[in-house]
């Protein structure tokens, strides 16, 4: 059998559009709450109490929602598939722009059926402390069965409209849109995204016992011709 070196990723039915907000704008992404305190960024800082100068974790560009009022979030969320198992990873941090008592917040939240199934981050001023700027976190999420999930993406002001604090959000650039439905990742931004090797010679890209951390890889092929068909990016050695 070949060993074989993949620099591309089918994501199968793992599709989330616009995941690090490359485009420049939300496309993919439902917004709810204020539309004019949803921006994408190349940098943020607090202009009045920021120390910490925040960039991308992924490509050029993240996710900035700033706090509007109590009991009004301002939030972008998008519907998705997921098989069973399949992980889902991006980054968050929460810049506090405001102090306690105001309890002010930013999480990432994971629906299926209206119904709230992992909140794998959540960061408020008592994690980061009065005006803290809070560091950025890696976050996953494993589908515990197959079906549809919406991402949330949110930030909420505690017990005024003032001092707004600023959820921060990145994915990584290789997830991305499949454009015309043949289940590939489309897109020149995927190449020399990743790199991975068949260690044990099976001619199977993203193995359990070759690549651990790759999430969504599910191609396996025999030869060059169908690797041509899996990937659109991929070279025997």
């Amino acid at each position: 059998a070949s060993d074989w070196v993949c620099g591309d990723m089918d994501l199968g039915s793992v599709l989330i559009e616009n995941f690090s907000f490359e485009t420049g704008d939300t496309g993919g992404w439902t917004i709810a709450g204020d539309a004019g305190k949803v921006a994408v960024v190349t940098s943020h800082n607090d202009p009045v109490y920021g120390t910490t100068v925040y960039g991308p974790q992924d490509g050029s560009q993240f996710l900035r929602l700033t706090a509007g009022c109590p009991g009004a979030p301002t939030e972008v969320r998008q519907v998705f598939s997921m098989a069973k198992d399949q992980v889902v990873s991006g980054y968050a941090a929460f810049d506090a722009g405001d102090y306690l008592p105001y309890n002010d917040s930013a999480v990432v939240v994971l629906n299926q059926d209206g119904l709230m199934v992992d909140m794998p981050f959540y960061a408020d001023l008592y994690t980061v402390g009065s005006y803290g700027d809070g560091p950025w976190v890696e976050w996953a999420f494993t589908a515990p069965v197959t079906g549809e999930y919406t991402i949330v993406y949110s930030v909420v002001n505690d017990g005024d409209c003032e001092w707004a604090s600023y959820g921060l959000f990145d994915g990584p650039e290789y997830v991305c849109t499949d454009i015309d439905g043949d289940g590939l990742c489309d897109g020149p931004e995927m190449a020399g995204k990743l790199d991975v090797t068949d260690t044990e010679g099976e001619d199977t890209c993203g193995g359990d016992s070759d690549t651990p951390s790759v999430y969504f890889w599910t191609c396996a092929v025999g030869d060059g011709t169908a690797a041509d068909l899996c990937v659109s990016d991929m070279t025997e050695k």
